[in-house]
């Protein structure tokens, strides 16, 4: 038997909430339970609870699409598939809390599910009949939900299907990041490197940094494909490895003998780990307080074969100790001593420094990543 027990730290009671909403849309609150047509919420589910659990229970069709499964795919797509949905652990207890939360506002859930990833990183979803709601309405509800999970979530993010609204709710990551790029082409504005830094919805960071080979348009051309394509598939949840042996399968299907070389890092922003991939890149440098660690050794570029030594090189490191990480292309040389000799904490300074002390005899790029505690409600 499913004990209630009241919640404590919120400061709002069953009806607070209620009155909460209400003068969120410039109503007087009420010292009782709210009127339906004063409460937009209630207005829609004014219904006995017997009537209103029979009438909108979930579908199959509702939990279909609040909850999808990956394809039934085989091979190579069938395992990247399932990279892409990984499953995360669930959280029973917390998922009935909160669908006792929505309840006591009026909401009444159609599925809530509460669960955590491998790196520890939180994910709630509410799934109610369709429904719009104000961005106050939507900052009282997170603040709620990251009460009631003891983390502190980003906005709620609404998903509108057919008749469904989902709420999701995603924690924030504890990391923020400081990444700095400076670039200079050696002749006119064409530069062979190419450079995409962004992060994902999953709380991850990914910073890719191509040099074609050769030099000019077609060099160019190499680099700005590359760094496209690596792009697009972790953006759609590829998996670092995967994507740059799709890269290498499409230079080897293509069979042109144009390479680009490859750096590619993947930062876990919840938990501060990184993983640092290099195929045929020029290396790079972590730098930990006073000592300067060198990453990478000289390799062929992807697309010259496959297994044995061609494969990129994979390093694991933390930047949640105030580490900073340094890629460079092949133009910016031995960049080891000015990493070492530098005593500031600025990403920025650095990258420019590294480039500003060097001659523009070939493309120049310098890419420099740090990490910073995030603050509690930024």
């Amino acid at each position: 038997m499913r004990r209630n027990h009241p919640r404590t730290g919120t400061g709002i009671s069953r009806f607070g909430k209620a009155r909460c909403f209400a003068s969120a849309r410039g109503q007087p609150p009420s010292t009782g339970p709210p009127p339906a047509e004063k409460f937009p919420f209630r207005r829609a589910f004014a219904f006995p609870r017997t009537v209103r659990r029979h009438f909108f229970a979930p579908t199959r069709d509702v939990k279909a699409a609040a909850s999808p499964r990956p394809p039934n795919f085989h091979g190579p797509i069938g395992k990247t598939a399932g990279q892409v949905y990984q499953t995360d652990v669930p959280d029973k207890r917390k998922a009935r809390r909160l669908e006792q939360l929505f309840s006591e506002i009026g909401l009444e859930p159609l599925e809530t599910t509460v669960a955590q990833d491998a790196s520890g990183r939180v994910t709630a979803t509410v799934c109610v009949p369709r429904l719009s709601f104000t961005a106050d309405e939507l900052k009282v509800i997170t603040d709620e939900v990251s009460t009631l999970c003891r983390r502190t979530f980003a906005p709620a993010q609404c998903i509108h299907s057919g008749t469904v609204t989902k709420l999701l709710f995603r924690e924030r990551p504890r990391f923020a990041v400081d990444c700095a790029v400076c670039a200079l082409p050696a002749g006119g504005d064409i530069s062979a490197d190419a450079i995409q830094a962004f992060p994902d919805e999953t709380g991850h960071f990914h910073a890719v940094l191509c040099d074609g080979m050769g030099t000019g348009e077609p060099a160019a051309g190499l680099s700005t494909d590359c760094v496209h394509l690596l792009g697009d598939l972790l953006r759609a949840g590829v998996a670092p490895l995967d994507a740059l042996r799709i890269l290498n399968g499409t230079y080897l299907l293509r069979g042109d003998g144009c390479f680009s070389t490859v750096d590619l890092l993947h930062i876990d922003l919840t938990s501060g780990e990184a993983e640092l991939l290099k195929w045929g890149a020029a290396p790079s440098y972590l730098r930990c307080g006073d000592t300067v660690k060198k990453l990478g050794t000289a390799s062929l570029p992807p697309g010259v074969g496959v297994g044995g030594d061609h494969a990129p090189e994979r390093y694991r490191l933390s930047l949640r100790g105030g580490e900073m990480l340094v890629l460079v292309s092949d133009g910016a040389g031995d960049a080891e001593s000015a990493v070492a000799g530098f005593a500031g904490d600025s990403p920025r300074e650095l990258a420019a420094l590294l480039i500003a002390g060097l001659p523009a005899e070939d493309d120049m790029t310098a890419v420099a990543v740090a990490l910073a505690p995030r603050a509690s409600r930024d």
